[in-house]
């Protein structure tokens, strides 16, 4: 599978992981789109049913613990720079980041807060849709895009129902414990118009 960015504001054309980490089919897909649009890299996701946030969750707003609830999540980085970023998005807008040096090594003096995340959601009785992004500028300063480095993406989605975790990814190797954390299985960006 491959990580398409759209690179002229197109939000609409969306790949879908069908799969969980453990090989369960699901029923309904999973439905995401990278696109760039007015200097940031936004991160599209839908799903035709209901979703379970986080019940403390705000749209647009930092919250933590999303993970333990429906969210959806994408992992940036630009190749050979070592730091990346993770952003979780839940269905209603709420979301979370965090950068890392190397495989969940915090990077020293991230301020969160500082950054300009976008974010949105519209939950529906059977359905969600969400929207969250990043500057590129702030991207590129933190070494997660740009310059003539291959761009590194994992979508993903953790799916909570009664207690049972269904871990989702776009990375090709889903062997072990469900670990998103794996910058060396990411894969490589394409950009389409």
């Amino acid at each position: 599978m491959n990580c398409i960015i759209h690179t002229n504001g197109t939000k609409t054309t969306y790949q879908r992981i069908d799969r969980c980490w453990d090989g369960g089919q699901l029923e309904v897909p999973f439905l995401f789109c990278f696109f760039t649009e007015n200097g940031r890299l936004q991160f599209r996701a839908r799903r035709e049913v209901a979703a379970v946030p986080n019940p403390i969750a705000r749209p647009g707003v930092f919250t933590e613990n999303l993970w333990k609830y429906d969210v959806m999540e994408f992992f940036l980085t630009a190749e050979g720079t070592g730091s990346y970023l993770e952003f979780n998005l839940a269905a209603n807008g709420a979301w979370w980041a965090a950068a890392f040096t190397e495989p969940r090594v915090p990077l020293p003096g991230f301020d969160v807060q500082k950054l300009r995340v976008s974010a949105t959601g519209q939950m529906q009785q059977n359905a969600w849709e969400c929207e969250g992004g990043i500057n590129l500028a702030e991207a590129e300063q933190y070494g997660w895009w740009g310059g003539s480095r291959e761009i590194l993406l994992c979508a993903c989605a953790v799916l909570v129902r009664n207690g049972n975790f269904r871990y989702l990814s776009t990375t090709p190797t889903q062997e072990g414990k469900a670990d998103f954390h794996r910058p060396w299985d990411w894969i490589p960006a394409c950009f389409a118009p």
